[in-house]
Formats: C-alpha cells, sequence, structure tokens
C-alpha cells in the first residue's frame, strides 16, 4: 500500500510534479505520518479515481451546456446593459475547465472533457448524433485525430451503403487509439486572444469512395529496423508517461489487454524499483 502512494506521489504528470529522486523522501515522510494516514490517503486517491470516472458523463454534459449558453448569449443578450461587448459568453468559455475544476475533476480531465464537448459541438447531423451515443473517452480521442483517422473510424462502423444515418456499430477506446496513432491531428496556429469558440461545423464525407482507409503497416514495402534494447527502453518509459492512469482504470478492454503482458510487465515494475545499496565493508 505504501509503495502504490509513494509511486502515486512521485509520478510526474506531463513534465509536472516530482520524480524517481524523491522516492527515499517520501518513504521517510510516509514513516513518519503512520500506516494509518498513508491507509486513507491512498483510499482517498482510489475513490477520487473512480468517481471521476463514474462522474464523466455529466462533467462532459455540463461543458456542452455550458458551450450552448454561450452562444444564447451571443445570439440573444450581446447587447445587454450587463454584457458590455458580449463579454459574458466569452467568459463562460475561457472558464469551463475551472467550472469543471471547482466540481472535483482534476485539470487534465477538465482539459479532456472540454475538448471533447467543443469536437461534438462542432459535428453535424448524424455525425453528431453518433457521437452522442458515445462515451466522453471515444469522443475525446476522436478529437484528436486528422480527418483521414475520421474517415478511418467512419468505414469501420457504418453499415454498409449508409453513413451513419442507420446508426453504427460498437467501436473500443482501444481500437481508437490505435487509429489515433496512426492519423494523429497536427496542432494548428493558435487563435487570437479570447477566441476560445468551438472550432466549425465538422462534416465528414458522405460518399463511400471518399472514405480513406489507412495502408497496414505491416504491408508496407518499406525497410524494417531492428530497434536495440536501449531505444525500445526509452520509447517505454515516454509511452507510459502518456497514458492516463484514470481512463485505464475505467476501461476493461484496456485492462484486459494488459493481462496479455501481466508477468513482462511486473518483472519490468521490480527492475524499476530503486534497491537501497548494500552497506560496503571495509
Amino acid at each position: 500500500m505504501t509503495n502504490q502512494l509513494i509511486k502515486a506521489l512521485t509520478s510526474p504528470i506531463k513534465g509536472e510534479g516530482l520524480g524517481k529522486a524523491f522516492e527515499q523522501s517520501f518513504k521517510r515522510i510516509c514513516e513518519s505520518i503512520g500506516e494509518d494516514a498513508v491507509q486513507e490517503l491512498e483510499e482517498f486517491r482510489s475513490k477520487t479515481i473512480e468517481l471521476q470516472w463514474n462522474a464523466s458523463q455529466r462533467g462532459f454534459e455540463l461543458a456542452q451546456a455550458i458551450y450552448e449558453e454561450a452562444e444564447y448569449l451571443d445570439l440573444n443578450c450581446r447587447f445587454d446593459e450587463d454584457n458590455r461587448f458580449g463579454y459574458k459568453s466569452k467568459t463562460l468559455r475561457k472558464n469551463i475547465v475551472v467550472v469543471l475544476q471547482s466540481l472535483g475533476f482534476k485539470k487534465n480531465n477538465a482539459e479532456k472533457l472540454v475538448k471533447a464537448a467543443q469536437f461534438l459541438l462542432a459535428s453535424k447531423d448524424h455525425v453528431q448524433n453518433w457521437l452522442k451515443s458515445l462515451t466522453p473517452s471515444h469522443v475525446y480521442v476522436l478529437s484528436m485525430m486528422n480527418e483521414s483517422g475520421l474517415n478511418q473510424v467512419i468505414s469501420e462502423v457504418k453499415y454498409e451503403d449508409f453513413h451513419l444515418c442507420a446508426g453504427a456499430k460498437d467501436i473500443s477506446v482501444r481500437r481508437l487509439e490505435e487509429i489515433r496513432r496512426w492519423h494523429p491531428k497536427k496542432d494548428k496556429p493558435k487563435e487570437d486572444k479570447g477566441s476560445s469558440k468551438p472550432p466549425l461545423p465538422l462534416s465528414l464525407p458522405v460518399a463511400t469512395e471518399d472514405i480513406q482507409v489507412f495502408a497496414d503497416p505491416i504491408n508496407n514495402a518499406e525497410e524494417v529496423i531492428e530497434r536495440t534494447d536501449a531505444e525500445l527502453v526509452k520509447e517505454l518509459v515516454s509511452l507510459v508517461q502518456e497514458i492516463e492512469l484514470d481512463v485505464v482504470y475505467g476501461d476493461s478492454e484496456l485492462r484486459a489487454a494488459l493481462e496479455v503482458v501481466q508477468d513482462p510487465l511486473m518483472t519490468l515494475a521490480e527492475m524499476a524499483i530503486t534497491k537501497p545499496k548494500r552497506p560496503t565493508y571495509v
């Protein structure tokens, strides 16, 4: 239990926070506060992750509703005396993440819910109806794809000869992540300050012939370069730091995927734990 808490306290999130160099310090800190305190803090951490996961759909709906209220203010209250220069709608849009944080969502999760809400509200017609049937995790991953990736997803979920108007087949977050890795959205130039409206309406191609299926990398004729263990470990560290543990916690398919490599993961975890040096006697 203590080791899990120490790992959580010293694991950097997106480059911020403490690192492994502070593990020994936190071992001493945990000893000083006592086992009961450590256990309560670990329970608090676990329940927080679970509560945020369970409330993510409601947070997603709240973000959408705030965007819709901002749009209402733009259309109907722009010239009200207490809304000079339309500041209310701008302020609402800028503070959606803050509102979600005030409810207990972590900043990282709040930003993802806002990103997903923007993407859903920017879509149209059958695409938007389809997105509304998905979880916030699904919509967020979709929002991080370029157009080719979105086309690939549509080709997999739509029924033959239809373009989502007849509903859609199920698709897992894990599969969406695979597609996103091949078709990531490139960062666009930053917009002017004060502009935080959702992007222009998203309209994906309707005709079947417009659907672009990405090439299977296994069948590519490119030369395969074998990577060294050092390169693989470096890449593994980078990937592990990008994984959102609370997302994996709430996705049974992702957890099941990890079970396949349970033994090597446990071995790697043991290797990653800094072992105290044995004293040298002269």
